[in-house]
């Protein structure tokens, strides 16, 4: 699923679904993890110099803070081994343990100390981790803030083995999972997450954004695509690899107010302009999706599906820049909601790829373009009035998935054979992900090397309490 969010406005959708992924529920406890225990001081030579490698940590209640760590150096900044450095935690914290003074910790042989097993207070609050130099050397603090929403993510499927669900602690309360590693916070901050240093800002005053994770197979690296709109009318788009930056560009000011980011680098204005990537490809545009993919070649292309008053339209533009390949459906009316590639559904719940209509009751569906080992596949995935998921392909790999689980008339798919219920249930198929579920995204996509497993990445938030 490529997540458009918007603020306060829902993104145009069908029988009062929306695109964007959204359950509130109660919350949960989640388990605690041993603390590491101290190791010998070492000896250090003048004066020793502690500085945090965290900055803010958001920290799901009553659940371990991640990404907690100092350097320890001497004056000329070299690293110190084994140095001990004695950690306090702010009120209403714990230790995995159960207790809740000062631990000590030692350093590493970069002079890194990593702090375990910091259990979250049981309510919102802030505070800071104090880190001391024992026995009487320097101080220096980490930010902190307990919040009630926890974030996850998890990626399933294919014929490799699958990492185990990630817990990456708190972001602030009322936050949307947008995508893999992509966060908004309520108050329009928007977030990523890396595996090693947590979670930064990538910007504030955010009202649009759409995302997905995209694997570029040479030279065969994962990258999180954003892009974003503020407030202020200046459109962004930004890149990462493994959630850390790597770029982030302006790429349009002056975006007048009710834009919608329909995918990579493109928007749809107020007015029905359809922007991809610099160039208006049409007007009078009611909806649109756009997926950045490459095709069997390897070709990067913005696979664009919009609706006007003439019916459903189709047409991609390369990396060089060339609009191509455009076709038009008229089965599916003007009333119709782009999808992705391919696909739209009408108001009725008639469900259609290109001009066939391929299922009717339809409550809720999302659709996208992949490339496979042996070719290229349209996918869908949709939720029928009586609660029946069902994941279809055309293509390469054609064929229909019925799941045995009913999901509920008020299920909201979530990118390809994802599901979430109306009571906070996250489904991969017939497997239950997790409860409690407040919102969630998912995007299928293939991981090198070559013979390429097929993967859908999920990310998700969840309440949080003891």
């Amino acid at each position: 699923m490529e997540n458009h969010h918007s603020g306060d406005v829902p993104v145009p959708g069908v029988n009062g679904v929306t695109r964007r992924t959204v359950v509130r529920s109660a919350a949960w406890a989640v388990p605690v993890i041993a603390v590491a225990s101290a190791v010998p001081l070492a000896t250090a030579s003048g004066p020793i110099v502690i500085t945090p490698i965290s900055g803010l940590q958001f920290v799901g209640a009553c659940t371990e803070a991640q990404n907690l760590s100092f350097t320890v150096a001497n004056d000329t900044g070299a690293p110190l081994a084994g140095t001990q450095v004695s950690i306090t935690l702010p009120a209403g914290w714990r230790w995995a343990d159960g207790t809740t003074g000062a631990k000590v910790f030692a350093s590493d042989v970069d002079g890194v100390v990593t702090v375990a097993g910091a259990i979250g207070g049981p309510a919102p609050s802030t505070g800071a981790i104090v880190g001391s130099v024992v026995p009487s050397g320097p101080s220096a603090t980490i930010p902190v803030q307990v919040t009630g929403t926890i974030a996850r993510e998890v990626r399933r499927g294919g014929t490799g083995a699958t990492m185990p669900t990630r817990d990456m602690g708190g972001i602030p309360t009322g936050s949307t999972a947008i995508a893999w590693n992509v966060f908004l916070g309520p108050d329009g901050t928007l977030y990523t997450f890396h595996r090693d240093s947590g979670y930064s800002v990538l910007d504030t005053g955010v009202v649009e954004v759409a995302a997905h994770h995209y694997t570029q197979l040479n030279p065969g690296r994962e990258i999180d695509l954003v892009t974003y709109l503020l407030s202020d009318g200046t459109a962004k788009t930004w890149t990462s690899e493994g959630g850390g930056s790597l770029t982030g560009v302006v790429v349009r000011t002056g975006v007048p107010t009710g834009t919608k980011v329909v995918g990579w680098n493109s928007f749809l204005y107020p007015n029905g302009d359809l922007w991809v990537s610099g160039t208006k490809v049409a007007n009078g545009v009611t909806s649109a999706i756009v997926q950045h993919e490459v095709d069997s070649a390897d070709t990067v292309n913005d696979y664009t599906t919009f609706v006007t008053a003439a019916g459903v339209h189709t047409g991609r533009k390369s990396g060089a820049g060339t609009w191509v390949g455009v076709s038009n459906f008229t089965a599916p009316t003007a009333d119709a909601t782009a999808l992705g590639w391919n696909f739209s559904l009408r108001p009725n719940g008639d469900l259609y790829y290109q001009n066939q209509r391929i299922a009717q009751n339809v409550v809720s569906a999302e659709a996208q373009h992949t490339t496979r080992n042996a070719g290229e596949s349209d996918l869908i995935t949709y939720v029928l009035a009586d609660g029946t998921g069902v994941s279809r392909a055309f293509g390469v790999g054609a064929g229909t998935t019925t799941f045995a689980q009913n999901f509920g008339p008020d299920a909201k798919v979530v990118g390809r054979n994802g599901f979430l219920t109306a009571g906070g249930d996250l489904y991969n198929g017939n497997e239950l992900l997790d409860t409690q579920v407040d919102s969630a995204d998912s995007w299928h996509e293939r991981g090198g090397p070559a013979p390429f497993n097929e993967y859908d990445w999920f990310a998700w938030t969840r309440g949080a309490s003891c």
